[in-house]
This record gives C-alpha cells, structure tokens and sequence, in this order.
C-alpha cells in the first residue's frame, strides 16, 4: 500500500474528514506538509470535502521566503486557496518566557484558530519522539497516549507515514519542499531525541524502539479511551463568559483516574489551556471537588479560577473578563483600545 492510499484508509478509519468538511493544510514547505497537501488535494473529490492551505512565517530564522514561495507554487498548481500570515515568535517568546519551541507552537494554533478543520502534517517519527518527550520528562497515560489523530477541529492524516516515506512521494511526484536547518540543531531537546537519543537506542538496545514506543502509544490511547467512557458528557458547553460550571456531586462520584480526566477535559477542550498545568494543580482542583466545601478556591495557570459554590464546580477565566485564552494584559489594553 502506498502512501497516498494508506493515508485515505487512515483518513476513513479514523473518520478524520466527512462530505462537505472544509479542511485547511497547515502547510511549512518541508516535506512533510507538502506531501500531505499534494495527497489532501489527490482525495478531495473522492471523499468530497474543500481544501485550502494556511502557511505561518514564524520569523526564527532565514530562509523562510523561498518556504513559501513553495507553498505559493504548489497551491497554485493545485488550485488551492492560500492563507499567508506571519508572527514574531522571538518576541513571543521573550514576553511570555518561554522557550521559542513552545512559543512557535503558540503562535501556530493563534494563526489556524480560526479555520474550521485543520490538517497538521505530522509523520509517525514525530509521534515517537513526542512520546520519548514525554517519557523524559514525566508523564501520564495522555501523555503516553501520544499526539491525537484528531482534536476538536485538528487532524493529523498523514501521521500513519513516516517521514521518509512522505519524502520519497515527494521526489516521486516531483513536488517540491524546504528543509529547515533548524530542525538540525541540537539546542532543542526534540532535536536531541532525533539525533542522539533515538539513534543510541536504536543502535545499543533495541532497533525496533520506533515501533515499540508507536505501540506504547496505541495501548495507552486505547486504556485512555475506556477511562474516558462518557467524562465529556459531564462537562456543559461555556457560559457566554467563558465559564464551564460542573456538578460538584457527580465528579465526586469518579475514580481519581476519571476526576483527573474530567478536569483535563474542562481545561482543555473547553478553556484551551494545553500547557503548564501539573499534578499538583490537579490535586488542588480534585481537593476542592472531594471537600465540597462552598466558597474554596484555587487559581490555577493561565488565569483559570476553580472555585467550589452551593453544589457546583465552576472553572472560570479571570482578572479580566474578556481576557481571550493565551492573551497577556498588553494585549488586552492594544486590543481594547484598537476596538474603540
């Protein structure tokens, strides 16, 4: 099975894209993300959805005009629609403080948040060094579990490929692609988990890690999905002020396992925190759940307020009320002051 077939059968299996889904590649120019707009475009008709392409200029680095000056071309060939933006992720990162790996990331899901599914071009290489990531630096079962194949409204269709084999189509259908520089340097620990680590594993334990750590994740997704069983009908859609309000007398009824769950659940698909939330805001969280004590309180990252009162669990953004997830202070002020 090729490669482009054995994306359609994973596209299918996973149900990743129904009739009438309007899908955007997030496209770099590397290989892998042309690879998947070159197949996207090949399966559209056949499983009739729309494609365009959305490229970001995270401005890191040189280079990045002859990336999209690729992505323009391919588009244009294809005849797919292209949404171009940019974003100083230097800054990004300096203001936030964090690290430019994460602050790329960031800057990444604030450029697509607006498109309605989003294809990412992750390989099955990225899913074992995802889950050798969060090994080292400690993890639970999501953790274990990997990348999603599908998060709300992003997909990942070629992450049943691996990179080389989304090369190899590339050179087969002559379609063009970057390669970024940076993906060399050994500054990021992802970096060194492709270049070292991986490779010492390989060589020295087992050469069949890749697959190994790959089945580690399907066996964790798999026992996440069971502990999961119906946690997403506990949690109601957001108030207007971004708030999710639980019951606090059924998630006291959960097993540790599943209050963690439920939490997780709430923080992410609900208030799109994905980062920096640890085992001790959890056990702060489940806490103030298990003591039912009205009036308790906890904040947690990223300005997110637990508070227990009169029989509820309500989770709520707070400071500043219309304060949109992942905006600092000055962003709110230049925002506000702009909408005047």
């Amino acid at each position: 099975m090729d490669c482009r077939d054995r994306v359609r059968h994973w596209i299918i299996e996973n149900g990743l894209i129904g009739r009438g889904d309007r899908i955007t590649a997030a496209v770099s120019g590397g290989p892998d993300s042309m690879a998947m707009l070159s197949i996207l475009h090949q399966l559209s008709a056949e499983l009739g959805f729309s494609l365009s392409a959305a490229y970001l200029d995270h401005r890191i680095r040189k280079g990045t005009r002859r990336e999209k000056r690729i992505v323009e071309i391919w588009c244009g060939r294809f005849g797919i629609p292209l949404v171009a933006g940019e974003a100083d992720v230097p800054a990004l990162a300096r203001r936030e403080k964090t690290g430019l790996e994460e602050a790329a990331r960031e800057a990444r899901y604030r450029f697509l948040d607006g498109f309605e599914k989003v294809a990412l071009g992750h390989n099955s290489d990225d899913q074992v060094e995802t889950v050798l990531h969060h090994i080292i630096r400690g993890t639970g079962l999501r953790g274990l579990a990997g990348m999603p194949v599908m998060r709300g409204r992003y997909i990942r269709p070629v992450l049943c490929c691996t990179g080389a084999e989304l090369k190899a189509y590339c050179r087969a259908g002559g379609i063009a692609y970057a390669i970024d520089r940076s993906n060399s340097d050994t500054a990021f620990l992802r970096n060194r988990i492709r270049h070292r680590l991986l490779p010492a594993v390989r060589r020295d334990f087992n050469p069949a890690v890749d697959e190994a750590l790959l089945r580690l994740a399907g066996n964790a997704r798999e026992g996440l999905a069971a502990l999961s069983d119906g946690i997403a009908d506990l949690v109601p859609a957001g108030a207007a002020d971004g708030s999710v309000t639980l019951d606090a007398s059924l998630a006291r009824g959960l097993s540790e396992h599943r209050l963690y769950l439920l939490i997780d659940t709430v923080l992410r698909d609900r208030l799109g925190v994905f980062r920096d939330i640890g085992r001790t805001h959890f056990n702060a969280v489940a806490g103030l759940i298990r003591a039912g004590r009205s009036g308790k309180r906890t904040t947690l990252p990223h300005g997110v307020r637990v508070t227990v009162e009169h029989g509820s669990v309500r989770f709520e953004p707070v400071s500043y009320t219309h304060l949109r997830a992942h905006e600092t202070v000055l962003d709110l002020v230049c925002r506000l002051l702009l909408e005047k």
